[in-house]
């Protein structure tokens, strides 16, 4: 099964070399029931992504949070049942706006890492933003989840995931607890 949201010659290349392959979709029989108001929009990663949640914990509430590009969160309740989530701008994303959408703010050769929490200068303040920004949104996310289903798993993927697991106790504390 092919599950693209990116780059479409490379799936009609896939998809031409092994016939095989199937292309992701709402309507394949799934083992998940999907409940989104709108499942023929639902993005192939995120029904990958539920369905990943359902194989490793079914029948449980599973929280995918998938970090990448675009940051999605994506609920599948104990019946095993998605009912979708939220969508926002990722770690890049975010810094880019700052510069393409403002007049003063530079563009810059952004690279996820620590960073403090007090800017010294124009750079470090967008970096202290953009990063800790996105890590308080992710741990208030995670935090409205437990709220309403107290017993939840919380599940990270996407390419930025491994800069959240290195990050310090504050936020491994909040989602790995």
């Amino acid at each position: 099964i092919i599950s693209n949201v990116g780059d479409n010659k490379l799936e009609q290349k896939l998809l031409k070399s092994f016939p095989n392959l199937v292309l992701m979709s709402s309507k394949l029989n799934l083992p998940i029931i999907i409940k989104y108001k709108s499942a023929v929009s639902l993005g192939h990663d995120r029904i990958a992504n539920a369905v990943g949640a359902y194989t490793l914990k079914p029948n449980k509430n599973n929280l995918v949070i998938d970090i990448g590009t675009c940051i999605t969160y994506d609920f599948i309740n104990k019946f095993n049942e998605y009912l979708g989530g939220g969508i926002s701008p990722g770690f890049n994303l975010r810094m880019k706006a700052l510069s393409s959408f403002t007049e003063n703010l530079p563009s810059t050769n952004f690279k996820i890492k620590s960073t403090p929490l007090i800017g010294t200068n124009t750079k470090e303040s967008m970096e202290s933003g953009v990063i800790n920004g996105t890590i308080n949104e992710i741990i208030q996310n995670i935090s409205e989840y437990e709220q309403l289903h107290p017993e939840i798993n919380v599940i990270l993927t996407g390419g930025d995931t491994t800069f959240i697991k290195s990050m310090g106790s504050t936020i491994k504390n909040s989602i790995f607890a």
